[in-house]
């Protein structure tokens, strides 16, 4: 915390707050440390996927969707955005663009979370398809 006093968007440590925040409910609390951080210097992936994250839980898709957009404006391949982006198109009822990011989180994703989660995603959303209103 020394560290923060002494530099308020120090990204590691507001990041690090927002996690435990988030984990513990407090999305407000984690919210306005991410956009502490987005203030600081460095990169940013981190913290806009955790941002993206918070406001999912908060059900603001427009905000999350816009985060990881940002993450893939500076990196194209980014398996984690790849991912969320598809899950919140699948959640608005956009199969063709869900499929189309949770393939690229798979082709870019390797043997990686984000891209094993797309892999089990994707045959959820044939299903979505001939069920209206099932979720992914």
């Amino acid at each position: 915390m020394e560290q923060l006093k002494a530099n308020s968007t120090h990204v590691p440590i507001l990041l690090r707050l927002a996690e435990i925040e988030r984990g513990e409910g407090d999305l407000t609390g984690a919210r306005q440390h991410l956009e502490m951080a987005l203030k600081g210097e460095g990169n940013m992936t981190d913290v806009h996927l955790e941002l993206g994250l918070v406001y999912s839980q908060m059900n603001d898709p427009v905000s999350a969707e816009a985060q990881n957009r940002e993450v893939l404006r500076t990196d194209p391949h980014q398996p984690d955005a790849l991912y969320n982006l598809g899950a919140i198109c699948a959640n608005r009822g956009d199969i063709a663009q869900a499929r189309t990011f949770w393939k690229d989180a798979i082709r870019y994703g390797g043997n990686g979370d984000s891209a094993e989660k797309a892999r089990q995603a994707i045959p959820r959303l044939d299903a979505m398809q001939t069920v209206p209103g099932a979720a992914p």
